[in-house]
């Protein structure tokens, strides 16, 4: 990676051009050019599939062959990711024996207490509970039940009287209340302003609206919202067919701006609603951006 910085830099200062110069011309901040040129690819390692963009873009703005840095550069970046991988495997391993000493240090063994057998001091003490129960129990039903019982019956029962019906009474109806209406479902309606611009209506303030990305070739996908970037979806490579949700709950003058690294072939719903994407973005074998503004009906 050094070596690929020294030939950029020398081929810069070769002509004239400033980093804010090349900037300019590559859309690259100064930032990511100096890191670039100081082989500093530890600076890259949250944006690591973008590199070769990057040092694509900075070569043919100094009218350099990349292809004659492409091997040296995929040979940087594919040590660099082993090594990453290599170390966070250490890490998982200590982590891990960690956890072992400390569960060892923490477990105390504890002493089992023989129970006592039943004495006869406690045998002869719930024998005599048991007798003097029974005879409780014999006494209430032999005694004291048929008593309650003969108390409770009348010698004489009172007359029911029925009234007889009037023929002027009517039955009143129960009426069920009336059923209102189930509404239906709001739909989203999605404008397209240009290529890249559309304008969502037809949401309600507050609540869920999802953003359904049809990942057909792999690409980077980042997302912001009102210029933040979110943290989920996690900015990095989705796969074929991998599942790539963006729920978010607008407001109106909502933001929501969807990065593609390889924009060829994707596509997108909002809520079900399938968003037409203007052929000259669908079709770029490279990077786009669609951005979605939440507005009122």
């Amino acid at each position: 990676m050094e070596n690929i910085g020294i030939i950029l830099k020398n081929r810069r200062e070769e002509l004239g051009y400033s980093l804010e110069d090349v900037s300019i011309k590559t859309k690259l901040s100064t930032i990511q050019l100096n890191a670039i040129e100081e082989g500093n690819i530890q600076f890259f390692k949250d944006d690591l599939s973008y590199l070769s963009y990057f040092v694509r873009y900075y070569a043919n703005a100094l009218d350099l062959n990349y292809d004659e840095l492409r091997d040296s550069l995929d040979e940087t970046i594919n040590e660099f990711t082993h090594t990453m991988s290599v170390t966070q495997i250490q890490k998982n391993e200590d982590i891990n024996n960690n956890i072992q000493n400390r569960v060892k240090k923490s477990v105390v063994p504890t002493k089992v207490k023989k129970s006592k057998g039943l004495d006869l001091k406690s045998f002869g003490l719930v024998s005599f509970v048991i007798i003097i129960s029974g005879l409780l129990v014999f006494a209430f039903f032999t005694k004291i039940l048929p008593m309650i019982q003969d108390a409770q019956d009348p010698i004489n029962k009172p007359e029911v009287i029925v009234r007889p019906q009037d023929e002027n009474d009517t039955e009143t109806e129960t009426k069920e209340p009336e059923k209102k209406p189930e509404e239906t479902a709001k739909k989203v309606v999605i404008k397209k302003i240009d290529a890249k611009n559309y304008e969502v209506s037809g949401f309600k303030p507050g609540e869920n609206v999802v953003f359904d990305l049809k990942i057909a070739n792999a690409s980077w996908i980042e997302v912001y919202e009102n210029t933040k970037r979110m943290a989920n979806p996690v900015p990095k490579v989705y796969q074929p067919n991998e599942e790539v949700k963006v729920i978010v709950q607008p407001q109106k003058d909502t933001f929501v701006e969807i990065l593609f690294g390889y924009a060829q072939g994707n596509g997108l719903t909002i809520d079900g609603e399938t968003v037409e994407v203007d052929e000259s973005v669908s079709g770029l074998a490279g990077k786009a951006k669609l951005n979605f503004k939440f507005v009122e009906e």
